[in-house]
């Protein structure tokens, strides 16, 4: 019983099921079931009002501690331990699939920040609230603003 409880726990958490369905809807594209996977996206939109393409590329251990309005675009690429607050937008700026953000490992996206285009943001980069990032970021550094600027 102890075991079984250890297994199901995680699921009672909405981001563990956002990624659960977000793996099923990129297994189900990846093996040409499209249809099925764009089903599981809009599950996932109306139940836990948020947007996660199947077609993004997204590492296992991503964070949404609030994932309320989270919106990830196609081709996305997200590397490990990223976290990601409520009512962020990561996408492209025209519909392309080479022109998509990509976001490395240990980075913080905090709240109503939009990261749009070709860009990078590199390791341990802090991106604040509210911000606006165009272009890419720098290693270690904090981010700020609309547009945002380094800080530090």
């Amino acid at each position: 019983m102890k075991k079984l409880l250890k297994l199901l726990i995680p699921f009672m958490f909405p981001n563990v099921k956002i990624l659960f369905w977000y793996r099923m809807s990129r297994w189900f594209d990846s093996n040409q079931l499209s249809k099925i996977a764009l089903f599981i996206e809009s599950f996932i939109q109306w139940n836990y009002s948020c947007a996660i393409s199947c077609k993004a590329n997204i590492h296992e251990s991503l964070k949404l501690p609030h994932p309320i309005g989270v919106v990830i675009g196609a081709f996305v690429q997200i590397d490990s331990n990223v976290t990601i607050y409520q009512n962020v937008t990561i996408g492209r700026k025209i519909n392309t699939n080479e022109l998509c953000p990509r976001i490395k490992q240990g980075t913080v996206i905090y709240a109503n920040s939009i990261l749009l285009g070709d860009i990078v943001i590199d390791e341990a980069t802090l991106i604040g609230a509210c911000s606006l990032v165009i272009e890419s970021t720098e290693k270690n550094s904090v981010y700020f603003g609309c547009p945002a600027s380094k800080v530090r």
